[in-house]
Parts: C-alpha cells; sequence; structure tokens
C-alpha cells in the first residue's frame, strides 16, 4: 500500500512489472547517468554566497544517485533492502538478531554497539551484497552464518566496512542492515547511518514508548516522507498498560505528517532468551517482512517507490544546483572579463616603461657608465675607431654587460607589471560576486608561474636576435653574430627610452662608428615595435593560461544542461511506468 496522500504521489507511474519494460528502463538508466554526469560536473568552484551549502547538496545528490537509485535501475531483481535504524539504546541490534536467530550483530548496554553495518541475506543472494553493487564505499567482510560478531573487533568497529552475513534464517529475496544509531555521539556513525538510509528500499524504524516522539525519529521519518520511501515503525519495549495510550498517539502523529499508511508493530517489554526476544514476540513483523519479498507486487511497490522517491527527490534538489550553477557562470564570465582587463592594463604599463626609459634600471646604468668611463671612450673628440677595435675583448665584454642588464630589466619590469595588476585582480570591480581574497580553488589566478620569467627571456632574445640581424645583415669579419655587438646595444637602449638623458647621446655615438649609414629612427621604431608585439604574444599567453584554469574550473557551465538533464530523467520516468504500490 502507498503510504503517502494522493496528492503526493508521483503521477504517470501506475503500478505495472518491476522496472517497466527493457528497453524504458534502459532509457531511463541512460537519462539518470546523464543527470549524474551533469550534477558531478557543477563543480561551484567561486566562493559565492551560499556555494558552500550548495556543494554539500550536490555531494548528496551523487551519494544518492551511486548508493541507491542507479544500482537499483541496473538490478531491479536484486533482493529488497530493509534498514533497520533508530535512536540509541532502542533495541535494533536485539531485534535484528531476534530475526535471524542468532547474534550476528553486537548487542548490549554499552555504547554504541553497532560500529560497523551488518547485513544479513539469504546465502543464495550473497553475489548481490558482495559486489558493492550498493554502498560502493563501505568495504566487505565476509562472514559466516555462525561466527561470533566479535571476531575481529578491530575490523569490525571500522565504520568505513560493511559485515555481509549469509543465513537461511532470511527469506531468499530479502536482505536487512543493522545500521548504527542515528543521534550516536560518534559523527562517523550517524553519517554511515544517514548513507545506510539512503541505500534501502524499505525503512524499518526502532523506538520506543519513551523516545517515539523525540526530534531525532521525527526529523528521520520527514525525509522519509520527501524521498517517499516505504516506511515501517516498530514500538519496542512496551509496557503493556501504556501501548492503547501510545498507539493512538503515536498513530495520530504518524497521519499528522504524511505517514498514516505505515504500518506500526509493537514489542511488550519482555525477558531476552539468550539474548534474543521471544519468537512470538516478533513473529508477525518477521512474516510481514517475507510477505513483502515474496509477494510480487509489493515487494516492486516498495522499490519502485522508492526509485521513483528518490528520483524525484534529486530532480527537486537539481533545481537549487542548477540556479547556483547560473550564477558561477555569470561569475565566470566577470572573472574572465576581469583576466582579461588586468592583462590589457599591464600591457599598458609595461608600454609605458618602455616610453619613458624606467624599464633601464640602475643596472643599465652602470653597464653603460662602464662603458662611458672605458679607455675607449674619447672624452672631448668623440670615439676612436681604432681604438675601440684595438681593445676588442674588454670592449665588448661591456657591451655583453649592458645586454645582459637590459634584458634582465625588461624581463623585471614586465614580471612587476603583470603580478601587480593580478594582485588587483576583481579589485577594481566594486560589489564582484567574488571576493578579491578567496578566488574558489584556484589562488594561482593571482599569481604568475615561474615559467613566465622564462619565456619572456627567450622572448628576447629572439628580439635582439632581430635587431642583429636588421643591423648587421651579414657578420663581420673573424667575430660571428651576437646580440651584444654595440649596434644592437645602442638600437635596443633606444628602443627601451635611453634614460636618463647621457646615455642617448652615448647610443648615437656608438652608431655613428659602428653602424654610420644605419637610418637610426627607423631601426628604433622597428625595435620598440617589435619588442611590444613579442611581450603581448606573452601577455596572451597567459591570458590563455588563466582562462584554461577557469575551463578546468568548470564555473563556467551554467544550469542550463543541468535542468535539461533533469527533464530527461522526468521524461524517461513517465514512460517506464515504474510501480509505486
Amino acid at each position: 500500500m502507498d503510504h503517502r496522500p494522493a496528492e503526493s504521489r508521483p503521477r504517470g507511474h501506475p503500478a505495472g512489472p518491476a522496472g517497466g519494460a527493457p528497453r524504458a528502463r534502459s532509457t531511463l538508466v541512460e537519462a539518470t547517468e546523464r543527470l549524474r554526469a551533469e550534477i558531478a560536473r557543477a563543480s561551484l568552484p567561486y566562493e559565492l554566497a551560499g556555494a558552500g551549502e550548495i556543494r554539500v547538496e550536490r555531494e548528496l545528490l551523487l551519494t544518492r544517485l551511486d548508493g541507491y537509485v542507479l544500482p537499483r535501475l541496473r538490478r531491479m531483481d536484486a533482493p529488497l533492502l530493509v534498514v533497520i535504524g533508530g535512536s540509541t539504546g532502542a533495541g535494533k541490534s536485539t531485534l535484528t538478531n531476534s530475526l535471524v536467530g542468532a547474534p550476528v550483530s553486537p548487542a548490549g548496554v554499552l555504547r554504541p554497539t553497532t560500529r560497523s553495518p551488518v547485513l544479513v541475506h539469504h546465502p543464495q543472494d550473497g553475489g548481490v551484497f558482495m559486489s558493492r553493487r550498493i554502498l560502493p564505499g563501505l568495504v566487505r567482510i565476509p562472514m559466516a552464518g555462525t561466527e561470533s560478531p566479535a571476531a575481529d573487533g578491530v575490523r569490525l568497529a571500522d565504520p568505513r566496512s560493511l559485515r555481509v552475513v549469509p543465513h537461511r534464517a532470511i527469506a531468499p529475496g530479502l536482505a536487512i542492515i543493522d545500521s548504527p544509531d542515528l543521534d550516536s555521539l560518534v559523527e562517523d556513525n550517524r553519517t554511515l547511518a544517514q548513507l545506510l538510509f539512503g541505500a534501502a528500499d524499505l525503512w524499518l524504524f526502532v523506538t520506543t514508548g519513551t523516545d517515539y516522539a523525540d526530534a531525532v525519529p521525527w526529523a528521520l521519518l520527514s525525509e522519509a516522507v520527501d524521498r517517499q520511501v516505504s516506511v515501517a515503525v516498530v514500538l519496542d519495549r512496551m509496557r503493556e498498560a501504556e501501548v492503547g495510550a501510545v498507539r493512538v498517539h503515536f498513530a495520530t502523529m504518524l497521519r499528522d505528517r504524511g505517514l498514516a499508511s505505515a504500518p506500526v508493530f509493537t514489542i511488550l517489554e519482555t525477558t531476552l532468551v539468550d539474548g534474543l526476544l521471544p519468537v512470538r514476540a516478533i513473529s508477525s513483523l518477521r512474516r510481514w517482512l517475507h510477505e513483502q519479498a515474496g509477494d510480487p507486487d509489493a515487494r516492486d511497490g516498495h522499490i519502485g517507490r522508492g526509485v521513483v522517491g528518490a528520483l524525484d527527490q534529486v530532480r527537486r534538489r537539481v533545481r537549487a544546483l542548477a540556479d547556483a550553477a547560473a550564477d558561477q557562470a555569470v561569475a565566470d564570465r566577470m572573472l574572465r572579463a576581469d583576466v582579461s582587463t588586468c592583462l590589457e592594463q599591464a600591457g599598458r604599463d609595461i608600454l609605458a616603461g618602455l616610453g619613458d626609459g624606467s624599464a633601464l634600471d640602475v643596472r643599465v646604468q652602470g653597464a653603460w657608465q662602464a662603458i662611458r668611463d672605458s679607455p675607449e671612450a674619447a672624452a672631448a673628440t668623440g670615439w676612436s675607431r681604432w681604438r675601440l677595435t684595438a681593445a676588442p675583448h674588454a670592449a665588448w665584454a661591456r657591451y655583453e654587460a649592458v645586454s645582459e642588464a637590459l634584458l634582465a630589466a625588461v624581463v623585471a619590469m614586465a614580471r612587476d607589471r603583470v603580478e601587480h595588476t593580478l594582485s588587483r585582480l576583481l579589485g577594481h570591480r566594486r560589489g564582484h560576486p567574488v571576493p578579491a581574497d578567496r578566488l574558489g580553488h584556484h589562488p594561482e589566478l593571482t599569481r604568475l608561474p615561474e615559467e613566465f620569467t622564462t619565456l619572456v627571456t627567450e622572448s628576447l632574445h629572439e628580439w635582439q636576435s632581430g635587431v642583429l640581424g636588421r643591423v648587421r645583415p651579414k657578420p663581420g669579419r673573424g667575430r660571428p653574430p651576437a646580440a651584444g655587438e654595440p649596434s644592437v646595444v645602442a638600437v635596443c637602449s633606444l628602443a627601451l627610452g635611453a634614460d636618463p638623458g647621457w646615455i642617448a647621446p652615448l647610443a648615437y655615438r656608438v652608431l655613428e662608428i659602428e653602424a654610420p649609414r644605419l637610418d637610426v629612427p627607423a631601426e628604433v621604431r622597428a625595435a620598440r615595435d617589435d619588442l611590444r608585439r613579442r611581450l603581448d604574444d606573452e601577455l596572451e599567453v597567459q591570458r590563455l593560461r588563466l582562462h584554461a584554469l577557469l575551463d578546468d574550473a568548470g564555473g563556467g557551465l551554467g544550469g542550463q544542461a543541468l535542468r535539461a538533464a533533469a527533464e530527461g530523467v522526468h521524461a524517461a520516468l513517465a514512460a517506464t511506468e515504474l510501480p509505486v504500490g
């Protein structure tokens, strides 16, 4: 019987064969896999308002699809999975052991007793649960049906493990899980309990006559209504004198919360026999569970209702994820615009440095000072060609020093200008949705990589070689072309502004001697334009690098694909006609 009010049941899914027609179910599986892929792609990398909460929701959606919906859709014929859960001390493990007729799950007064969950199934169904079809994140620990639950205390206390116990007391086609306490003091246990309930076809909630009105049970039952999963309730350790009043009150609470059809089983307070409840105390519950697994209509109804309800819940919650993804796409576009704006500003700053001579820092000035003070320089009458060539080694070493200083100065200026503008990324835009100090998972957006220096250095070497090819097309006698030739050094210095004022006259005097026929103004313009082009190319490389980082972050995907995938699931679900009881 469907436990939901008629108005809350999904429309368009009448009862029918489990899983509908094979082709329709295959289409539903494919549509669900597409939705799962789109949810996984929505990484939400930027720290927008509420992004943290939506990321948590995204992980919950993936867990729901991976832990229940997709495994169940792929194996609609797998055993009906019943998860037994409830608050601390409700008697879950004792009930599990009593249903099996053996101590398969530790029970006692120490809390928590169930640290790792126990899954009990009929021996013929073992392959289904050892394959990690469900709960893929839990390590399987196979156990014999007669093995003591304390046989390996270390492994069995690991909340990441799942003890899998075959036992003939469980009907074929049925499996039950004893889960940790929902209100456990151990956070891992609480998280695991929620994970197990997410993988169930049917929830068997255990509470007591004193605890049934507590907040923890009803928080879980509210989730059951939202997910539309089948629920049965066990009122455990009831005093006979209180049964009537408690059942009436509890039934009213169930009805008010949309669970009027949930079956309620009562277990009176009784003496345990070898740690187990008397057979008569649980006979009606055991019979009902076996009927749910053995009756095709009942079984298919639970499974169909669980799948439809979980998919409906996922589709509803995807809307918030899609809205958040759309906000991320807006931020992504703004970030890309800001990256371009910053690099354009860096280009303008570099251009200004090339024009006003600020690129010629103290290193360059010192290197030129060494030339001005050198023996080759004639203080009053100009330079002597003979005197320059008479001491080639010392003279060329000084020009090489200027060449290296020029290169280092331009590299330093370019790096400084780019780093400065990137450090202000987003800072110039008031009200930007991404805080400047929290650029998602990619702080490298505001940092230059080390290879930037290498790339600019290589580009400047090529620039110097280009100037050399124009200034001295053919190598001189006895000396190969070199970027440290006096004429090349002079042209490169003039192209960088040649400040302070004494460097420019000195560079021109060098050119009068080394390249008397050179059109100096034209060559300087050509050298400056070539340098600007090469530096612009390096800035474009950085723009592409930063945009590639944004591509990898995935913030620009938007929410359209998510919404389309959710609609695809809705259409496939209607065509599949899963039974919902």
